[in-house]
């Protein structure tokens, strides 16, 4: 229901703040920190999403399908500056209640959904500020929760945590082309862990699977994506970021200072302090990750199955991965599904990547009914055996089609293609340039 009586909390005589507010506390800061300010607020909960927190505030509670009813609110308190904040998951079509604001943009949110995160996310700007919003990010009406730069707590990162930290960056940057990296675990200049479709929290989690202690006295480092629209969607860290770093045994936690959101301040220094992890922000160049995407090889066809356009494109995607993240990691497959970059492997080995990958869902995806996407595997799969699997995994998986990567013995290659066939998989081999096709 709305609340249109003002909160003991609100104040300011100055237009509105909206506050499109998703999952997490983020909402609840953000609003506080604009009244204290001096500037008053409306937020517009999403249900299922938003915590019961915002009832403090004057807001208005809506359904996923309510985008009629979103804009309208925020139009009815006299909002124009809108800052969309806060976690949200993939919504359940089944419990979605269209309005008629919904019905009329379809065709613009068929368009809109089109791509990977950045795409979408850039997409969703452009359409809330042809609504007549100003779309703001955290740094506009909050700054002070952004990371700044040095140790935020007792303890300071060493010369070679900090070496770590810039080569953490130097990958993340090497992988924005492909829309994908905002995080990545580094030890002793090598990668551990990239982050893919799962999430900053869930890639931490698997290092520590099974007892794994690869990431002991690693860092995490996270910063945007190169052209990453950070006013929608600023990487964050927060208490939990901590918890999760401490069970693996990392050394701390780098970021990008100024680009990345520290939830929760006060507690995730002291959470940093009381498990001995140091939390720094590091000085990283704007613009730093404006350089061009390595161009990939030609798509040779070794089956009679060949991808079509779309699958092309996803195999492309996914070898660019494979190829830009050779250098920092020992990279044995990579997984696209719609130029969506779901899963990388960094180690795990690509049977417990496939596992992972059959749990995560992605904004563009739909119903597994026609095989979709792409794995692209790297020429250290050097045995029949590992070979074997990783055909049979991705067929299991719903994938259409596999990507061999330059080096791959003309055995195996015929191999997979005997394979590949009765399990409805369109295989290329990686040959030459493919000037056409990018990250």
């Amino acid at each position: 229901m709305d609340m249109t009586a003002e909160s003991p909390l609100t104040a300011g005589t100055h237009a509105p703040l909206g506050i499109l507010a998703g999952g997490g506390g983020l909402p609840e800061q953000i609003a506080r920190s604009a009244i204290a300010s001096g500037r008053s607020v409306h937020i517009v909960a999403i249900e299922g999403e938003a915590a019961s927190a915002i009832t403090l505030f004057p807001h208005t509670w809506v359904n996923w399908g309510s985008i009629g009813r979103m804009s309208t609110s925020l139009r009815s308190a006299g909002v124009r500056d809108l800052i969309i904040v806060g976690s949200v998951t993939r919504p359940d079509l089944r419990n979605v209640r269209p309005d008629f604001g919904l019905v009329r943009a379809l065709p613009t949110i068929f368009r809109l959904m089109g791509g990977g995160d950045d795409h979408v996310l850039r997409n969703v700007v452009r359409f809330f500020e042809a609504q007549g919003f100003q779309v703001r990010g955290i740094a506009d009406v909050a700054p002070e929760l952004l990371v700044a730069t040095g140790a935020l707590g007792r303890i300071v990162p060493t010369q070679h945590q900090i070496a770590d930290a810039a080569r953490g960056f130097q990958l993340i940057e090497a992988l924005g082309g492909a829309d994908v990296g905002q995080a990545v675990v580094m030890r002793e200049g090598r990668a551990l862990a990239i982050e893919a479709a799962e999430g900053t929290d869930r890639m931490l989690a698997r290092l520590g699977d099974g007892g794994d202690r690869r990431a002991a006295g690693g860092v995490l480092v996270k910063g945007p994506k190169p052209g990453q629209e950070l006013r929608i969607d600023l990487p964050a860290i927060g208490p939990r970021t901590l918890q999760l770093a401490a069970e693996i045994g990392l050394a701390g936690v780098a970021v990008a200072s100024g680009r990345v959101l520290i939830a929760e301040r006060d507690a995730t220094i002291s959470a940093g302090d009381a498990k001995g992890l140091f939390v720094a922000g590091v000085d990283v160049p704007h613009g730093a990750g404006a350089s061009k995407s390595p161009r990939t090889p030609a798509l040779a066809p070794v089956t009679r199955d060949v991808p079509d356009e779309a699958g092309r494109r996803d195999m492309a995607r996914a070898l660019g991965v494979l190829v830009a993240s050779a250098p920092f990691a020992a990279t044995a497959g990579v997984v696209v599904v719609r130029r969506h970059v779901i899963a990388i492997e960094t180690g795990e080995g690509l049977i417990a990547m496939f596992a992972r990958t059959m749990t995560l869902r992605q904004w563009g995806a739909t119903v597994r009914s026609k095989r979709r996407g792409a794995l692209a595997l790297a020429a250290t799969c050097r045995d029949a055996a590992t070979l074997d699997a990783a055909l049979q995994a991705a067929a299991e998986a719903g994938l259409a089609g596999v990507v061999l990567s330059s080096g791959f013995a003309a055995e195996l290659v015929d191999r997979a293609a005997t394979i590949a066939g009765p399990l409805g998989l369109a295989v290329v081999e990686a040959k030459g340039p493919w000037p056409e096709q990018m990250l």
